[in-house]
């Protein structure tokens, strides 16, 4: 994914201050949380649309509309199957998702998604990280894929 890209995104819409220098820290997730919950305090009135776009056997990669605002993001979660049980490291599947603020004791500030089928027990979050292995389970977010090897 392509960390200057989002933050550059996140820094003209005027949610991250200074310089894009390519580290995914605790303030380019701070602002990307504060974009996504632009101008409510979060609910289930917030919509958000995953699509699989391409997968490997490590990771998936799903394309994320928001409901709510011309937002749109790529997103890596781990490879398949789909499921719906928690615990797994196994992908959600694609559809659309209510999102809630979230914060637990490893990852403060950040959103939950659920819906009728994966309920908000499993966990699944948008939280930062940069390879396949940052997913555990959950989703990991940016504005383009760039492949590194």
């Amino acid at each position: 994914m392509s960390i200057i890209k989002s933050q550059e995104a996140l820094i003209q819409a005027g949610y991250l201050k200074g310089k894009a220098d390519g580290i995914w820290g605790e303030k380019s997730h701070a602002a990307l949380m504060l974009a996504l919950a632009a101008s409510k305090a979060g609910g289930d009135e917030y919509i958000i649309k995953v699509r699989r776009c391409y997968q490997t056997p490590t990771y998936t990669l799903a394309n994320l509309e928001c409901s709510w605002s011309n937002f749109k993001a790529v997103v890596m979660g781990p490879s398949g199957p789909d499921t719906t049980t928690a615990g797994k490291n196994k992908r959600i599947p694609a559809g659309t998702y209510g999102i809630t603020p979230h914060s637990g004791s490893k990852y403060k500030d950040v959103v939950c998604l659920h819906n009728e089928n994966v309920p908000k027990s499993r966990a699944i979050l948008m939280h930062q990280g940069n390879y396949p292995k940052n997913t555990q389970g959950c989703l990991l977010i940016g504005t383009e894929y760039v492949n590194d090897s």
